[in-house]
């Protein structure tokens, strides 16, 4: 599901953008498709940014300030409604050369899901999924008497373990994102990864950091 190294299944659906479809694996195809219905909603997420999120890198050595030419020409490669699926022998097609796809903002929940059903049958009842940003909590707490997690909130203004908030809850997917882990300067100005595919550029917010209990 990468898209961070040369060779997995999304990057070879990715390299046949505009030129054949290409059959993937079971998981593959089942998280991919529901990740482009979800961007067909156009409500935010959108499974297709790639082409932005490499131009810009943000969060890589080579991270760098794209030109408004360069902005605007992936942002035409980034509209999600035109690509097809096979069920018949889950094959991906992107309609055009240079799309890619970029699993980067659903593929962790996914994984996390796929562990908790692997502890689930080796008979695992309580455990803490660690995915980095992403936190699966399985079953009751073997930590506390009431059995409950007890999860930190740290700041993200500042580089340390500290929290800001303690948040005790049953078993739960907790999520945080943010603009303060990712981010290059230039100019005297910071620019965080969580790109708008609208616009091209990093979203304008002023939350630094956003965590969801689910």
């Amino acid at each position: 599901m990468t898209v961070n190294r040369p060779h997995s299944e999304l990057m070879d659906v990715n390299a046949s953008a505009g030129i054949e479809p290409v059959h993937v694996s079971d998981a593959v195809y089942h998280l991919t498709k529901l990740a482009v219905e979800k961007s067909q909603e156009h409500f935010g997420f959108n499974v297709a940014i790639g082409p932005l999120v490499k131009l810009w890198h943000i969060g890589f050595n080579d991270a760098r300030f794209p030109s408004i030419d360069e902005i605007s020409e992936k942002i035409a490669l980034v509209n999600p409604d035109e690509i097809s699926f096979s069920d018949i022998d889950f094959s991906i097609f992107l309609p055009q050369v240079g799309m890619e796809l970029d699993l980067g903002a659903i593929a962790k929940g996914y994984i996390a899901d796929r562990v908790t059903d692997l502890f689930s049958s080796q008979g695992i009842t309580s455990a803490i999924i660690n995915l980095g940003g992403n936190l699966r909590l399985v079953g009751p707490s073997p930590l506390h008497s009431n059995q409950k997690w007890h999860i930190g909130v740290r700041n993200p203004f500042i580089h340390s373990d500290d929290t800001i908030l303690q948040v005790i809850t049953d078993h739960s997917s907790v999520v945080t994102s943010g603009i303060a882990e990712r981010h290059f300067e230039h100019n005297g100005r910071s620019y965080h990864h969580i790109i708008d595919s609208k616009t091209g550029y990093p979203f304008e917010t002023k939350l630094a950091s956003v965590t969801v209990f689910f």
